[in-house]
């Protein structure tokens, strides 16, 4: 019963979404919203009860049939309501909904318990995936990664003492998919917003976000060496990770405002919008950089 809340919520937004598309499509009108929703909802309530005979011991070619029977009733039930009428799919998902909760009651059988714990983990590690798509998440552990093809972007980097820090943060980002990743990450899913919005103002907000939401899940960089024994032992200043971090993150940070700022040049329709939504993107890095940032990094490295 707990589990049939947020699937309701989750399905709610999607039939919304949907509904103009089965509209136009179909002629269905807007009314029948509801029916939509609830037959949706009957079918996940149905797909949980599958789900729950899954956690008992013998029930594997059961569970099977039954997601086979499931199968033919969702496909039933949605071609019925969008092809003839919103009723009758209803009716149907009433029915196979009742057949699933009357008839697949908790079986006499023991519980599963390595396969619902394997269950549960498989669950968290599918939000903690999406959690991470925007923040590092401590349990997704992330892995170092040679990527010799991309050694070239070190070659501008002047090998010697006071270069120290620079080469270790970008080769960190380099080999490492938690920094590297999440930069690329929040970069696309930027890139990809952008090319949707065509109001001025809203993407120079979009942008100017995403440019400090990738500045700051980037700054625990800075102390990324901190516990390493070598880097004590070798004869470097603090100032100098202060001042390698902040050239790393002018680098990306400009970067991804060029990348804004090209989209913005395709999606905008006057020149005027496009200088200031540019503009305001590059006055915004700089102000992240001279501002934030120097406050930011003396409270991490007091």
């Amino acid at each position: 019963r707990y589990s049939m809340w947020l699937p309701f919520g989750v399905l709610f937004l999607i039939v919304g979404a949907s509904m103009p598309l089965v509209v136009v499509s179909v002629d269905m009108p807007f009314s029948s919203f509801p029916l939509y929703v609830l037959l949706m909802w009957l079918l996940k309530i149905s797909d949980l009860m599958i789900q729950r005979l899954r956690l008992y011991q013998d029930t594997t070619v059961q569970s099977k049939r039954q997601r086979l029977i499931w199968l033919l009733a969702v496909i039933a039930s949605i071609s019925c309501s969008l092809w003839l009428t919103p009723w009758l799919g209803l009716l149907l998902a009433v029915v196979q909904a009742l057949w699933f909760v009357f008839f697949l009651k908790a079986p006499k059988h023991l519980l599963a318990w390595d396969q619902m714990i394997q269950v549960e983990q498989t669950r968290l590690h599918r939000i903690y995936r999406f959690i991470n798509l925007f923040t590092d998440v401590p349990q997704i552990t992330a892995q170092a990664k040679r990527r010799k093809y991309l050694d070239w972007l070190l070659n501008w980097v002047p090998k010697d003492h006071k270069n120290t820090y620079l080469y270790l943060y970008l080769r960190r980002l380099i080999r490492g998919s938690q920094y590297g990743g999440l930069y690329v990450r929040l970069t696309l899913i930027a890139s990809l917003i952008l090319c949707f919005v065509q109001e001025t103002w809203l993407s120079l907000l979009i942008g100017c976000l995403f440019i400090y939401l990738i500045g700051f899940q980037l700054l625990p960089l800075t102390n990324e060496f901190q516990y390493m024994v070598l880097t004590h032992l070798y004869p470097v200043q603090t100032e100098q990770k202060v001042a390698a971090m902040k050239k790393v993150l002018a680098l990306l940070l400009f970067f991804a405002a060029l990348i804004f700022a090209v989209i913005g040049g395709f999606t905008l329709t006057s020149l005027s919008q496009w200088g200031l939504t540019a503009g305001g993107y590059f006055i915004f890095t700089g102000g992240f950089l001279k501002i934030y940032l120097p406050n930011r990094l003396k409270k991490m490295n007091p």
